[in-house]
């Protein structure tokens, strides 16, 4: 018997990234040649996974803090953001993460279904058309460190604006910021947990900066994330910073 020679690890985990990148192609084309369909009731619908009257139904915040975007039943500006003020403008997350927008999403960030980020995405866009006070320069997803970006394939926010630079002509600018360190996961972490561990996490690029960004995110928990990301880009000259995302926990 001849001498088999044994594969690396390192060897084996590029094999699956490829493979995971194959998929997702895969998935694009298939997304796009299929027709949509209304995700709770059926009926053929133009885009965004949800016909409008199912839509006008998904669980929403009745009112949010304009800064944060915390459920807030004062309206304006929390007392939190009241003390200390972050640095956003606006945040415009307007669905409860409860069914069927939280299932899409973990499917979308678990199961590789990037047919729901595209949905997502034109759901958010509808809310934008109506909420939004202007329109940014460029969209910024929240970036992923490329060892995360290298396991999963790709970056959730990415796909959730891709819809949205679709609709209302704006560009995504990958380019602005960079996620430099692979922090822990944030799921069952603490308020202060989270805003140690996303400390230092990011950091703005040398090149120059527009005069507005809208951050895009898929769902925010605590608010640590996307305030660390606007405390770059405002550090960095951007002078007028708004949170979009699908949700707020």
């Amino acid at each position: 018997m001849g001498c088999q020679r044994k594969r690396m690890p390192w060897f084996d985990r590029c094999v699956n990234s490829r493979q995971k990148i194959r998929r997702g192609a895969v998935q694009r084309i298939i997304d796009l040649l299929l027709p949509d369909h209304c995700r709770c009731c059926g009926v053929p619908c133009d885009e965004g996974g949800y016909c409008l009257d199912c839509a006008a139904g998904l669980p929403r915040h009745e009112q949010q803090c304009r800064l944060c975007g915390v459920p807030f039943t004062g309206g304006g500006v929390c007392g939190r953001c009241r003390q200390d003020p972050p640095p956003i403008f606006q945040t415009i997350a307007p669905f409860l993460y409860a069914p069927p927008v939280s299932d899409d999403i973990r499917t979308l960030k678990y199961h590789r279904k990037l047919a729901c980020g595209r949905d997502l995405g034109y759901l958010l866009t509808r809310e934008l058309e109506n909420r939004a006070p202007g329109l940014p320069d460029a969209l910024v997803p929240v970036p992923l460190h490329w060892k995360r970006r290298f396991r999963r394939g790709f970056n959730q926010s990415v796909e959730i604006a891709r819809p949205i630079s679709l609709k209302l002509g704006i560009p995504i600018d990958l380019s602005l910021v960079e996620r430099r360190v692979d922090t822990t996961p944030q799921v069952g972490l603490m308020p202060r947990q989270r805003r140690r561990n996303m400390r230092r996490a990011f950091a703005a690029t040398h090149v120059r900066m527009p005069g507005s960004v809208a951050i895009v995110d898929d769902v925010i928990t605590s608010g640590s994330t996307v305030r660390e990301v606007a405390r770059c880009l405002r550090s960095a000259g951007v002078e007028h910073v708004t949170v979009w995302a699908i949700t707020k926990v």
